[in-house]
């Protein structure tokens, strides 16, 4: 029998008294606003509490859980406040419980006085005026539970613009007046009128190790989510939306940094989807019309995580992150990736936006996202950030601001904004530019700034069909535009494949004025400081051209691009193959990768190489015959055979080298890869 000291057994009692006080300490809270009461104890579904206001009268402590009650609303103006922190074993967690839609907690509410017909006045015909208490704009207005949209300017209420929609409302900042449009009275003529209220749904302050999860938040006048100075938490699956800005992700000083944060699986709707055309006030941008980010990463954010979110219209940009403040540490070492943005109906919107002082947006990576459907041109600016492996695909100008005479329907303009703002050193890499009006690279500065687009590098990407549709006639069917040697130098374009179908070969580029085929680009290697090597304009020849990007077995962007040091996984996932060369584009073409359809889900195509004897074998989880074909690299055929199994061996005699093979079934292409054989 083993035998402890005294000292030993105080100091096991100490640690199992510790861990029982420790595990006492965490609690489930029920908070429901259709069933509790905050004189409950909250500690059970059947004692819920009530409102919003009860938890944030509560001290949580780590292991401590708050769920709310699926299918309940909660309506109010006070916002779920949190400073409390978990720990990295014991969280505190905010969710749901129960069955039905997630719970919504939202901040869009009835307008303070105006149901009152006294605080209304006709200031002219269906022009009715309010003084409104709060002092600030509700920001997005709802008559009937129907959204309706703002005008920019006080003459515009009541007026249809170039769009074809009613602008209906305006809200005058100088003596704090809301105008509507309406036949009648507004307090008669309408059940409902609301909007969000000036503060918002839900912070997270000083926080960490704090998991929220399965919610729905709604409103916001400044942001839905508040996420400041805060660390080590997550926000996932969650629905937010119909605020100014989804999350403001930013710092509570210059010394504290909101950090280490995941915000992962979510649905960022805006739920604005409005036209609206040139306003006759300029600067007629996002701001102005109810909607700004889907997240903003402001002052001081760094090594936090934002994957697998879906982004839907939001006005200025889906993710914008910026810093033009010297005494903030900047938006630094952040990773966005496998994302899907997309600009609904509305005219005012972009995938990305970068900008900052020196050292103070840089090295964040945007990886694995598709950009589609936008408005306005991504902005990658500040240095040292990278973007590679992702699909910019349907890029247009919008029609309320369309900056300038060459519009604004690039994917990227890398450009130089603001006095202090730069521009370099960042990487565009392995990208799919497709379908944009204007050009999908533009380089340039503004009003004489003194830095200017230096030192970016801009490799392995594919343009097809960019330009399409350009503002200016002469820029028809530009995949890059450099302005002039003053404002854009020293830039890396290397391995490339550009290809716009229908358009002069000689109109593939816009070099410092003057239109060149790609031929006559790389010809310019070394003038004013630019590496230009290697590029090629051919077709990359997709599997589909619609919405299936890899390469067909034959395409000329397999094997010409550069290896890039950093890069280790395609698009899908799979490994770059790690040779001497490497694929152009967002996909590799790789031994076992089956085709994806970047809407629809992967086939299941499994291979069994054995490189050394050039024996392998192709499977197929299928339920008809299929076909393998195998190529080698000329693209002459040198194997074929049809399989009613589920596998089929494949034995090349023809010795080591590289070799492609294509899977079919009934002619529809379901699988392609390269095997490497010893």
């Amino acid at each position: 029998m083993q035998k402890y000291t005294l000292e030993t057994l105080r100091l096991m009692l100490v640690v199992i008294c510790f861990l029982l006080v420790k595990n006492s300490f965490s609690t489930t809270y029920y908070v429901s606003s259709s069933m509790g009461n905050d004189v409950n104890n909250g500690t059970s579904a059947l004692m819920p509490w009530k409102t919003i206001s009860k938890v944030n009268a509560i001290t949580f402590l780590p292991g401590d859980s708050i769920l709310f009650k699926r299918g309940d609303v909660w309506k109010g103006t006070n916002n779920l406040f949190f400073t409390e922190s978990g720990t990295a074993s014991n969280p505190i967690v905010i969710s749901s419980y129960g069955t039905g839609a997630k719970p919504v907690i939202t901040d869009i509410l009835p307008l303070i006085g105006s149901t009152v017909t006294a605080n209304w006045t006709n200031t002219s015909t269906n022009i009715w005026k309010m003084k409104y208490l709060p002092g600030t704009t509700p920001n997005r207005l709802w008559l009937n539970g129907t959204e309706v949209l703002v005008s920019v300017i006080l003459a515009d209420v009541g007026t249809t613009n170039s769009q074809g929609t009613f602008e209906k409302w305006f809200y005058n900042s100088i003596d704090s007046s809301l105008y509507v449009h309406a036949t009648g009275n507004p307090a008669t003529t309408y059940s409902a009128i609301e909007g969000n209220s000036p503060s918002g749904v839900f912070a997270l302050f000083g926080s960490a190790y704090v998991i929220v999860d399965d919610l729905d938040f709604r409103g916001g006048r400044w942001s839905t989510i508040y996420l400041g100075a805060s660390s080590y938490g997550t926000i996932r699956n969650c629905n937010i939306g119909y605020g100014l800005t989804g999350i403001s992700v930013t710092s509570s000083s210059s010394l504290t940094a909101t950090h280490h944060f995941t915000i992962e699986n979510n649905t960022f709707n805006s739920g604005f989807n409005f036209l609206y055309g040139m306003s006759s006030a300029l600067n007629d941008g996002a701001i102005n019309r109810g909607n700004e980010d889907g997240i903003t990463m402001s002052f001081a954010v760094n090594n936090c995580i934002i994957r697998n979110n879906v982004f839907n219209g939001w006005g200025h940009a889906e993710i914008n992150g910026y810093c033009k403040d010297n005494t903030f540490s900047g938006i630094h070492d952040n990773k966005i990736y496998s994302n899907t943005f997309t600009g609904n109906n509305n005219s005012y919107n972009r995938a990305i936006g970068l900008d900052g002082f020196e050292g103070k947006n840089y090295n964040n990576e945007f990886y694995y996202n598709l950009m589609k459907n936008h408005k306005v041109r991504s902005q990658v600016n500040g240095n040292n950030n990278w973007i590679h492996h992702n699909i910019f695909d349907g890029q247009t100008t919008s029609p309320a601001r369309n900056y300038g005479t060459d519009g604004c329907g690039q994917a990227i303009e890398m450009s130089v904004y603001g006095l202090g703002l730069v521009s370099h050193d960042n990487k565009i890499d392995n990208n799919l530019f497709i379908n944009t009006t204007e050009a999908a690279l533009v380089f340039r500065s503004y009003g004489g700034y003194p830095d200017k687009s230096t030192n970016h590098l801009i490799r392995n990407n594919i343009f097809y069909n960019t330009g399409y549709k350009t503002a200016l006639a002469a820029d028809s069917g530009l995949a890059i535009k450099l302005t002039t040697t003053v404002e854009a130098f020293n830039n890396t374009f290397q391995n490339n494949c550009i290809y716009n179908p229908g358009k002069p070969i000689t109109s593939a580029i816009k070099y410092y004025g003057t239109l060149q085929s790609v031929a006559q680009f790389n010809s310019q290697n070394g003038n004013a400081g630019n590496i230009i090597t290697n590029n090629i304009q051919m077709d990359p020849l997709f599997v589909n051209y619609i919405n299936d990007f890899h390469l067909q077995v034959t395409s000329p962007c397999i094997d010409s691009g550069i290896v890039i040091t950093g890069l280790t996984n395609d698009l899908d996932g799979n490994p770059i193959f790690s040779g001497i060369t490497s694929e152009i584009g967002p996909y590799e073409f790789i031994s076992g990768v089956g085709i994806t359809n970047y809407f629809l889900s992967k086939q299941q195509l499994l291979v069994y190489p054995n490189p050394s004897n050039g024996q392998f074998t192709i499977e197929v989880q299928k339920t008809e015959n299929f076909l393998v074909k195998i190529y080698n690299m000329l693209g002459e055929k040198i194997f074929e055979n049809q399989s009613d199994n589920s596998k089929i061996k494949v034995n090349l005699s023809t010795g080591a080298g590289i070799y492609f093979f294509e899977v079919k079934t009934q002619q529809k292409i379901i699988g392609n890869g390269k095997i490497v054989i010893q």
